[in-house]
């Protein structure tokens, strides 16, 4: 979970890991979405994220790294 502040706003955001398991499944968008992209942590320095976000996803990507034999994918 990330706080952090906007136009002087207290949020809140809470990010869950999941592998993706069927990359053929269809993803519903609500409304308030126009589109989504699945990126790696390499691809995600193309977009200007938060250092929150970015330190986030380096953090998901070595307990990947140091616990794929722990993941259960079935």
């Amino acid at each position: 979970t990330l706080k952090y502040e906007v136009n002087g706003k207290l949020k809140e955001s809470t990010y869950y890991l999941a592998i993706l398991l069927n990359s053929d499944e269809n993803i519903a968008l609500s409304e308030e979405h126009t589109e989504y992209r699945w990126i790696d942590r390499k691809a995600s320095e193309e977009y200007s994220l938060p250092t929150s976000i970015s330190d986030l996803l380096v953090d998901a990507e070595n307990y990947l790294r140091n616990n794929l034999t722990n993941i259960q994918t079935n």
